[in-house]
């Protein structure tokens, strides 16, 4: 799916709805979406709800303990900490003697490994299970009822593992051991599962956990809660992404046939938004790659062919009055963006960047080639953004990197910079007459798209 949109100029007063538009190239249509911000506050409100007792349940009904459901039954434990409404929230773990600090010449003086253990019963029999582990500053290795789950090296993004097969009806015991490396080791972990009937349990690390040494069976001593894991890295209040294969790279095959239009995509949103469909493609129309709105408020879309569209809408933005074509030789501009008073375009197919002027009667003012970049198509030349008067451009590693008139910004250590051969996607940056290019990122494989931040 190729997206691209850009803001839409700013709206009389009365209008109450902030509106944008996207394009989705899977079933060539232009969709509207409508944000209500007095709903985005309440949503916002809600999710900022707190409920405390260390843990709480999608349902409303609050939890004490250090686990919690999906629904209205609870689950006895130990209080521990607070969580957000609906979720529980895992904290960062640590042992008692881990420093605080990062040590970056030495490890901590310990020879052996820390092991945190919390025990548990699950009454019913498990249809499936889940467990999310994440580590710093330590490899970590998991066992469930003594049976080894994963092990996960240090500073690894977090990991989602199948736990059906090691958790057991009855007592349960998972153990975490620590191996430091240097810095302060810490872990953070959530084990989700279904029973054969009721609600989805969950267990979190918090302070109930504890830490134990083999070679000292008692007492145990008490792990260090380091605070929570922010909810955006643990993933909670996010929209699970599931794809199935002919939505993945085959995507565009449900473009064709005579049901085509029929077999629209299911589209999420966030709550206070809303999605109608402005307009389809035409037969004759080809598919839709990108879009770009310019200061009139008129849509260019490029073509995957060749050449570009350009859409008036109606006052209230919900359907289009009229539509023009230009045929000329940007053949698949999958980036698109009005600035400087120029509409730039990133022709993958025709392998350069271009910008132009089409005036309001219709007719191709300029068109100049500001610079080709030899190579394939397949991870080819994307998107465009503008930001502080300058140009982005981001290239998949089909791409060949440009060694000539271009500044690299990047680190001198990398590989291909010491001349050793590799293809790289990279960002560029330039000026609006095509000249000072940089080359400020590299090391990616195929970016798509691009946006540039308000706040830098």
């Amino acid at each position: 799916m190729a997206n691209h949109s850009v803001p839409i100029p700013s709206p009389p007063i009365a209008w109450k709805l902030a509106l944008a538009i996207a394009v989705c190239w899977l079933n060539n249509a232009i969709t509207a979406v409508a944000s209500d911000p007095t709903a985005a506050s309440a949503a916002a409100v809600n999710r900022g709800a707190v409920a405390t007792g260390g843990a709480a349940v999608e349902g409303g009904a609050a939890v004490e303990g250090s686990a919690a459901v999906e629904g209205s039954a609870a689950v006895e434990g130990k209080p521990a900490g607070t969580g957000i409404a609906g979720v529980a929230r895992p904290h960062w773990l640590a042992p008692t003697t881990a420093p605080t600090t990062v040590a970056t010449t030495a490890p901590p003086p310990r020879n052996k490994p820390f092991i945190f253990r919390r025990e548990f019963d699950a009454p019913q029999g498990i249809q499936t299970a889940e467990l999310r582990l994440a580590a710093d500053f330590a490899p970590a290795t998991i066992h469930v009822n003594g049976r080894l789950l994963a092990r996960v090296e240090p500073y690894l993004p977090l990991q989602t593992l199948p736990a059906t097969g090691v958790l057991r009806r009855g007592p349960n015991v998972i153990e975490v051991t620590l191996e430091p490396v240097a810095g302060p080791p810490a872990f953070a972990m959530s084990l989700a599962w279904q029973p054969l009937a009721g609600p989805r349990q969950m267990l979190v690390s918090d302070a109930a956990w504890h830490l134990v040494d083999p070679d000292k069976p008692s007492p145990r001593q008490p792990a260090v809660d380091r605070g929570p894991v922010p909810d955006e890295l643990w993933g909670i209040g996010r929209r699970d992404i599931a794809l199935a294969a002919d939505e993945n790279y085959e995507q565009w095959r449900q473009t064709l046939g005579a049901d085509a239009a029929e077999r629209r995509p299911k589209l999420w949103t966030a709550p206070g938004f809303e999605v109608t469909l402005v307009r389809a493609a035409a037969e004759d129309e080809g598919s839709w790659i990108a879009m770009a709105f310019d200061p009139e408020g008129r849509v260019t879309i490029s073509r995957e062919d060749r050449g570009l569209l350009r859409m008036t809408l109606d006052e209230h933005r919900a359907s289009v009055t009229s539509v023009e074509r230009f045929d000329m030789p940007l053949e698949e501009c999958r980036g698109l963006v009005y600035a400087d008073g120029w509409l730039y375009a990133n022709a993958n197919n025709s392998k350069t960047v271009y910008r132009l002027r089409i005036g309001d009667d219709g007719s191709v003012k300029e068109l100049e080639s500001l610079r080709s970049f030899p190579g394939g198509n397949g991870h080819g030349r994307n998107d465009l953004a503008w930001r502080d008067g300058r140009l982005l451009s981001i290239h998949g590693d089909s791409v060949a990197t440009p060694a000539d008139e271009v500044l690299d910004l990047t680190s001198p250590l990398r590989p291909t910079r010491r001349g050793e051969p590799g293809r790289e996607g990279y960002l560029l940056r330039f000026d609006p007459a095509g000249r000072a290019w940089e080359i400020v990122a590299s090391g990616l494989r195929n970016p798509y798209g691009i946006a540039a931040h308000a706040s830098g």
